[in-house]
């Protein structure tokens, strides 16, 4: 499977691909050597994916994975589907897994250019704080989960998440 490049031809829009649709309770993971999308961990009962999320396709962020993308739809979107979005910022954060020092986990935080609902949403303040908020809470119990902290940094408008993943484009 060829993978499309970060940014779209007119470099407006990002291209993510999904990893773990919205409200699902199992995590997934896309593995490069096998082309296909692994199940890495299913969350308890009563504990779901709030947003579709997904990564961008030629970058490597800190943790040597892909750059992390939460996209803002207004359905659930199918793992492995390729969207064009418009960025409207990134939650900034830390990480830090038991017995490792604390490392870079940043979430873009995007729209697809096709979305109707949130058309609107140009920058991540248009979210609300209280929705904010929900996203970073569900991060830090997700990542407690399995022994480790999640610990926000901040959030920072469109052109500079997007300076952001120019930066890690590999």
């Amino acid at each position: 499977m060829k993978l499309p490049p970060p940014f779209t031809k007119d470099g407006d829009h990002i291209h993510v691909i999904i990893e773990t649709p919205k409200l699902s309770r199992g995590k997934y993971a896309f593995d490069p050597e096998t082309e296909l999308f692994k199940l890495m961990k299913v969350l308890p009962a009563g504990l779901a994916f709030p947003l579709d999320f997904g990564f961008i396709p030629g970058t490597q962020a800190e943790d040597g994975d892909p750059v992390d993308v939460l996209v803002i739809t207004e359905q659930s979107l199918e793992l492995g589907c390729l969207v064009e979005c418009r960025v409207v910022g990134v939650i900034q954060a830390e990480q830090q897994d038991k017995g490792k020092e604390p490392e870079r986990n940043d979430r873009i935080v995007a729209v697809p250019v096709v979305s109707h609902n949130y058309e609107t949403i140009q920058k991540i303040a248009d979210l609300g704080e209280d929705r904010l908020n929900d996203l970073i809470h569900f991060f830090h119990y997700y990542r407690s989960m399995s022994g480790s902290v999640f610990t926000p940094l901040g959030n920072k408008d469109a052109a500079e998440a997007v300076a952001f993943i120019r930066e890690k484009i590999v």
